[in-house]
């Protein structure tokens, strides 16, 4: 009978043991690898996707500075072709080099013939650039904050007859949009500032020019502007009612020629999440023309003097944009703030930070076919080298991430003895069936561990796991 309650209490004990081996092996090893850390990377990932970015390509692409607009992200689309020029410093291929010291060349990746394609080399880093005379800030976080601060900084972009503006119609239409954010207000309080001038073959040279007026100023950070603009020979027409500036917005402001109707209008972008630009602001201008404007051979001129504003995009349509589209255009242009924003930044690089290799060389060079480090619980199924590797480190750096069962007050834990052994093991993955527990059974020397290895055998029905714990279990 003591025999018979002690085989049973054996095979009880290993049913037991197995079944917890299994729980390591597909539960318990995670924690060890910090499945906090998994976790995390997941959260990160579901805010990252809030601001717009759906993959560590893109993240990576972002806080490197090689993100590009696509054709498929722009909006509105090419209208048939119609998006003659547009610059961006969302898009590396639209800034291809900024170098301390020497003037910044702009560049459009769009033409009427090739449309937003970033990547098309007929299309980027050669087409119609703005040269101004000092490049934007060093760090990409900062070009995407601030774009090019005009200062003194004057740009010369491309001749206005070749912006698609020019017809032979009784009727001209166009679109012409710049996002801007305003700069502390340092000059002279009462200054008229040009941020646009497009010249024209009439009699004072004038096509379309747009000015910032600052009507009431209290302080560099808090003024009040309009906005006055003058198409062909019609007389100067200016917004009826300031706006307030925040230096921590951003405008969209849109001249579109629709009709004999010339408009210019604001949409305030600001970093919040509601994704949806605001509507017009009241700096709003409008004139009626019966004018017909030949844009001459003058190189468009962008700032001038010195200036309250930076500039982030400049784009140009040979067609007029209906206020829907404008709309859409300004909640395009909203996520691409909130893609490339100081928040979504630090969430790039945070879930790169969690998904790169966090150990030496050695290691990250041994085990190359972990892409995602967040699930570090993959390295248990990694290659021979790549576990090698991680035992050395981890035997040295106990104390890093990961590496918690190589402290000296983890030496004895079963879980941490079974970690290291399966991390040694060049075999430990493999299946095991019932007939080779069976075979393993049979070479142990206590008969009655044999019979309760033979009982459980025979009592499994399907490949299982659990050789390397049997293993780890007798101390073999």
């Amino acid at each position: 009978m003591d025999v018979v309650v002690f085989v049973t209490s054996v095979i009880i004990i290993v049913t037991l043991a197995i079944t917890y081996l299994v729980s390591i092996k597909k539960n318990v090893v995670n924690e060890n690898f910090a499945i906090a850390a998994t976790e995390t990377s997941s959260k990160t990932m579901q805010d990252l996707a809030a601001y717009f970015i759906f993959s560590l390509d893109e993240a990576k692409s972002i806080v490197d500075g090689t993100y590009n607009e696509n054709a498929g992200a722009v909006w509105p689309v090419s209208k048939a072709g119609m998006l003659t020029y547009y610059y961006s410093v969302f898009s590396k291929a639209s800034r291809p080099s900024v170098a301390a010291g020497t003037p910044f060349k702009w560049y459009s990746i769009s033409s009427k013939s090739k449309p937003i394609l970033a990547s098309d080399a007929a299309c980027s880093g050669t087409a119609a650039p703005v040269t101004f005379a000092k490049p934007p800030p060093a760090q990409i976080q900062d070009i995407y904050a601030t774009g090019v601060a005009l200062h003194e900084n004057l740009g010369e972009g491309p001749l206005a007859m070749d912006a698609g503006f020019n017809t032979k119609a009784q009727q001209q239409a166009f679109t012409l949009f710049m996002l801007i954010r305003f700069l502390p207000n340092t000059m002279q309080p009462t200054n008229s500032f040009q941020i646009l001038n497009m010249k024209a073959n009439t009699a004072t040279n004038n096509g379309l020019r747009v000015n910032l007026n600052v009507s009431n100023f209290y302080s560099p950070s808090q003024y009040r502007v309009t906005i006055t603009m003058r198409f062909g020979t019609d007389t100067r027409v200016t917004s009826r009612v300031p706006m307030e500036v925040d230096l921590q917005s951003y405008y969209l402001l849109a001249v579109t020629h629709n009709g004999n109707v010339v408009s210019c209008k604001t949409y305030l972008l600001q970093l919040d999440q509601s994704y949806i630009a605001a509507p017009a602001q009241p700096m709003n201008a409008q004139l009626t023309t019966t004018s017909v404007v030949e844009f001459s051979n003058s190189p468009i001129l962008i700032g001038g003097g010195q200036n309250i504003i930076s500039v982030l995009t400049l784009g140009m349509y040979s067609t007029g944009l209906e206020e829907t589209d404008l709309l859409d255009l300004a909640t395009y242009t909203k996520r691409m703030l909130l893609r490339t924003s100081p928040t979504s930044y630090s969430l790039c690089k945070l879930a790169l930070s969690l998904t790169s290799c966090p150990y030496n060389a050695s290691v990250c060079g041994a085990c190359t076919d972990i892409t995602d480090w967040s699930e570090q619980s993959k390295l248990v199924s990694a290659g021979t080298a790549c576990r090698k590797a991680f035992t050395a480190y981890c035997a040295s750096n106990a104390h890093d991430k990961g590496c918690e069962c190589w402290l000296p007050e983890n030496a004895d834990s079963l879980q941490c003895t079974g970690l290291r052994k399966l991390m040694q093991n060049t075999s430990a993955t493999s299946l095991c069936s019932v007939a080779e527990l069976n075979d393993y059974a049979s070479r142990q020397s206590a008969a009655s561990v044999q019979a309760a290895l033979k009982a459980y055998a025979s009592f499994q029905s399907q490949e299982i796991k659990v050789k390397t714990f049997v293993q780890w279990l007798f101390g073999v």
